[in-house]
């Protein structure tokens, strides 16, 4: 018994996970399907006034050291300074002499040295505009003495001067400050580094990434936020639209886009290819889609529960009359027996900016395509659910207003059960059984005659081989739906 409870316990978990939607992905050609917001991270100056960094300090003139604009510096050039600690200046010098990088006359490597007429005790450009990676081999200050020779007693300083880059993230309109010494991205955190784009069509993540480190002054894209697009496989499906694979949603066809990032591939709904009347399989009381057009029905829809009927006796939207409707299964019949209006229906319908609220029926304002949580609106299509966010979804103590079904097949359950094992444990252990199988048949059920098949078969399968198999079974059978 004790074993059989257990298994009963993850079988009851991995159900609820399911029922609250944590299973449930939107996968269209194993990329994840979703409305992106994309931000940008950028190479570029984190001050616009330069500053300084030491490169050499030498109590003699002496130095024939090699230095570097970039080893220390994060900047496109640098300009390089000399300061003499001297007090004489004459025909003798003092004298400064040094090679470069990109100098025609003074090559490094050559044999030839640029001497110039040096400062004393003044901070002096000698060399300006020294690109990242450029070279400078620095001979030294002295006097010269002619035949008596060179004089190298001059304290020596050389210094670079620049403006310093660093790596910036713009998301949302906002920007912070990630790296101040280089523009790797192998300094962002988990959740940029992850969502770096590298690959791309010309109107989502137009600029990927080639390599770790940015160049100065560019940038590339990445995947800041994003909800996942809905995708309900009535008003919101991946549809066939003349040979071309889209994605309708209510009344407007997109073609499909795709990305890359680290982390993933993505497809989103690129641009409005189409209006149409209505998606393929959107219905009403009267009528039904067929071909993107509202057809109407040959006759009225039969029912044995409003689990049948659109919206499954809850509210639900009328996208072809603009009103949200409540069904009801009557005379084995589905009627509209509740209408309400509003200036929109959800998720967005008529909504120019944010998104429709469900109760109100009126458009709210909403934090760029993200859903947020703690707005008040429980948004299923983009992931909220009574786990992820509670705050904006209960959880209802029992799922729906059918009490008829709960009540008989947890009665049904208990009295099977019981009659099995003659004990108080397994009347128990029956009702939840049948609770369970319930709500199951609510999630996937909306044929009459499979309700009542699932209904005999329940029963022989509890009565042979106990409740935990059919559980399983039936769990199973959920998990794998949900999350297609």
């Amino acid at each position: 018994m004790k074993r059989l409870a257990v298994i009963l316990g993850i079988i009851i978990a991995l159900f609820s996970l399911n029922y609250f939607g944590v299973f449930k992905f939107n996968v269209v050609d194993g990329c994840q399907f979703i409305k992106p917001e994309f931000g940008f991270i950028k190479c570029e100056p984190i001050k616009h006034d330069k500053i300084y960094q030491n490169k050499l300090s030498s109590a003699t003139g002496k130095v024939e050291t090699m230095i570097k604009c970039g080893d220390v510096e994060n900047t496109p050039e640098c300009d390089f300074t000399y300061y003499l600690d001297c007090d004489v200046m004459g025909i003798t010098g003092p004298f400064f002499e040094f090679q470069a990088d990109g100098v025609p006359y003074c090559q490094i490597g050559s044999n030839n040295f640029c001497k110039v007429k040096a400062n004393c005790k003044a901070e002096t450009v000698f060399l300006s505009s020294v690109k990242a990676g450029g070279r400078v081999f620095v001979k030294g200050a002295f006097y010269d003495n002619g035949i008596l020779g060179r004089d190298y007693n001059i304290p020596l300083k050389i210094r670079s001067k620049f403006i310093p880059y660093g790596l910036v993230v713009y998301d949302s309109g906002m920007a912070k400050l990630y790296s101040t010494d280089s523009c790797s991205l192998t300094s962002l955190g988990f959740k940029e580094r992850i969502n770096v784009c590298v690959e791309g069509d010309e109107r989502a993540c137009k600029n990927v990434k080639t390599e770790n480190i940015i160049p100065f002054d560019t940038w590339v894209n990445y995947l800041s936020s994003w909800s996942y697009a809905p995708m309900d496989t009535v008003n919101a499906k991946i549809v066939d639209y003349f040979g071309q694979k889209a994605y309708c949603l209510i009344d407007t066809v997109y073609s499909i886009g795709e990305f890359r990032t680290e982390g993933g591939c993505y497809k989103y709904p690129k641009t409005a290819i189409a209006s149409v009347e209505c998606c393929p399989g959107m219905e009403t009381q009267d009528y039904v889609c067929e071909n993107f057009k509202w057809v109407k029905k040959s006759g009225p829809s039969e029912c044995f529960t409003s689990l049948q009927c659109p919206g499954q006796g809850s509210w639900t939207p009328d996208y072809k009359n603009g009103k949200m409707v409540k069904y009801q299964c009557i005379d084995n019949r589905c009627k509209v027996v509740d209408e309400k209006k509003g200036e929109c229906l959800p998720p967005a319908y008529g909504c120019s900016e944010g998104v429709c609220d469900p109760e109100k029926l009126r458009c709210v304002a909403q934090s760029g395509i993200s859903v947020t949580c703690g707005d008040g609106v429980c948004s299923s299509e983009s992931g909220e659910n009574p786990i992820t966010c509670s705050k904006d979804c209960k959880v209802p103590f029992i799922p729906s207003s059918n009490v008829m079904l709960y009540g008989f097949l947890t009665a049904l359950g208990s009295l099977l059960l019981y009659f099995k094992k003659r004990d108080v444990v397994s009347l128990i252990l029956g009702g939840l059984i049948g609770f369970g199988t319930a709500m199951i048949f609510e999630l996937i059920i909306k044929n009459w005659i499979f309700v009542l098949l699932g209904i005999s078969v329940s029963g022989i399968i509890i009565y042979i081989f106990g409740g935990a198999i059919l559980m399983f079974v039936l769990s199973l059978v959920s998990i794998i739906k949900g999350g297609g």
